[in-house]
């Protein structure tokens, strides 16, 4: 082979219940590419567009990557496909070796957790939950102090979607007594830095969606920016650049997945892992176990059903050997 030769295999995950703006009903789609490259490597990655955050949809990504296009999220896939096409070659799971990093309880719709559900995570060993927030903010904020009274550690996450006015409403319900916590609370609304700051003065803030929004160039070690924390998608984020931030202001890192395929958890996972060995103060509890947002399927069968830790899956690299060689790969050349 001379090229790097592509080819995917389309799919649907379907979502057990709201997420975030997105009906139950709504599957999304993404697509697994298998990329051999000329030095006879094979490896497998995920692609998982979110159209809502402006990406393009996963069909017109393929034709793009056809043209030789790269989105972002194309540039990581084919990233985390190379680790896994190098790990396979060598016969090497890409999490074996690595710690476990504990995992946050995802909750996507507060009309979808019980507090028998709650007891069990509690059970389980989940420390913190991570709820999505800025669909119905009256509901998301009772349920927050409701986890936060039963003890739960909590990660709220707004997606830039509220107003300074729906944290006076935290602020109302959360009694300062409960407030350490709030573990951090995520993209409260478009990145200000006046309103960040204030913001702070309640909980820590952490950055994800916003991070491109952020001037760098305004910020020093005497001036940090007002979050202390960095939400990295390996699926959507370039690592290196991601860790040279936090590293220089000083900032705590929590890895998640992007609610995509579990090969695209995997990776994440792996990153995670990864990155606990190497910065084991900067790793914080990751967000890598969503695969229950979805019905489950083949993947997510042979991912745990229940807890806070992801272990290796059976096989080399990211794992599902069986399932991969047996997938009906189309050629990017055929679309």
């Amino acid at each position: 082979m001379s090229v790097i030769r592509f080819s995917f295999w389309k799919y649907a995950l379907k979502p057990k219940t709201r997420i975030g703006s997105v009906a139950a009903s709504s599957g999304r789609e993404g697509a697994l590419l298998r990329i051999r490259w000329p030095d006879r490597l094979t490896g497998y990655g995920d692609l998982f567009p979110w159209p809502e955050f402006g990406d393009e949809d996963v069909i017109t990504q393929l034709f793009d990557l056809k043209r030789g296009r790269l989105s972002a999220g194309l540039e990581q896939t084919i990233h985390l496909a190379r680790k896994d096409a190098q790990a396979r070659v060598e016969g090497r799971n890409l999490m074996r070796g690595l710690p476990r990093v504990r995992n946050h309880l995802l909750i996507n719709d507060p009309d979808a957790v019980t507090d028998a559900d709650l007891a069990e995570a509690r059970g389980l060993g989940f420390q913190s939950v991570k709820l999505k927030c800025g669909s119905r903010i009256d509901e998301e904020v009772a349920l927050a102090a409701k986890l936060i009274r039963k003890g739960f550690l909590l990660r709220l996450d707004f997606n830039g979607k509220v107003g300074p006015g729906d944290l006076e409403l935290l602020r109302r319900e959360v009694p300062e007594a409960l407030r350490a916590k709030i573990e951090f609370i995520e993209d409260p609304f478009p990145f200000d830095h006046a309103l960040w700051r204030e913001a702070s003065t309640f909980a820590p803030l952490a950055v994800d969606q916003e991070l491109a929004r952020v001037p760098w160039a305004d910020y020093s070690e005497a001036k940090p920016p007002p979050f202390k924390i960095i939400v990295l998608k390996p699926a959507r984020q370039d690592v290196v650049t991601a860790l040279e931030v936090a590293l220089r202001f000083r900032l705590k890192v929590v890895v998640t997945s992007s609610l995509d395929h579990p090969v695209g958890i995997m990776h994440a996972t792996a990153v995670c892992g990864d990155l606990k060995r190497l910065y084991p103060n900067m790793v914080l509890d990751a967000g890598c176990f969503s695969h229950p947002a979805y019905e489950s399927e083949r993947f997510s069968a042979l991912l745990p059903a229940k807890g806070p830790f992801m272990g290796e899956v059976p096989g080399v690299g990211v794992g599902f050997d069986p399932i991969l060689e047996e997938l009906p790969w189309t050629e990017l050349n055929d679309l």
